[in-house]
């Protein structure tokens, strides 16, 4: 099975099907969208670290609309609750030391 898969190794019908229906202006917009939740999640980490350490949070229009520790209950409540996923984003409130190191498969 090919497309989109979240960090718990399950794929995301929800969010593939709209990801095939749009057009490059819709697909242009939504970059832009995910960027700017990307740049206000950089912008506002000091702030996050406060409330959301260590957890999870799910970022649409630079809000925090849910948060979790647990990654895999936070994509759950997500897709149970919202229609289309395909406008949010999720990011990791790490502490300030941390290091993520990545290996290749």
């Amino acid at each position: 099975m090919r497309g989109l898969k979240g960090l718990d190794g399950r794929f995301r019908p929800a969010v593939q099907a709209k990801a095939a229906s749009l057009s490059e202006t819709e697909v242009k917009r939504s970059l832009e969208e995910a960027k700017k939740d990307f740049l206000w999640f950089a912008e506002n980490l000091p702030e996050l670290r406060k409330k959301h350490l260590n957890e999870f949070v799910a970022i649409r229009s630079q809000k925090i609309i849910a948060s979790d520790r647990d990654y895999r209950r936070l994509m759950d409540n997500l897709t149970r609750t919202l229609k289309d996923m395909s406008e949010i984003q999720v990011e990791f409130v790490a502490p300030e030391d941390f290091e993520m190191v990545l290996q290749g498969g």
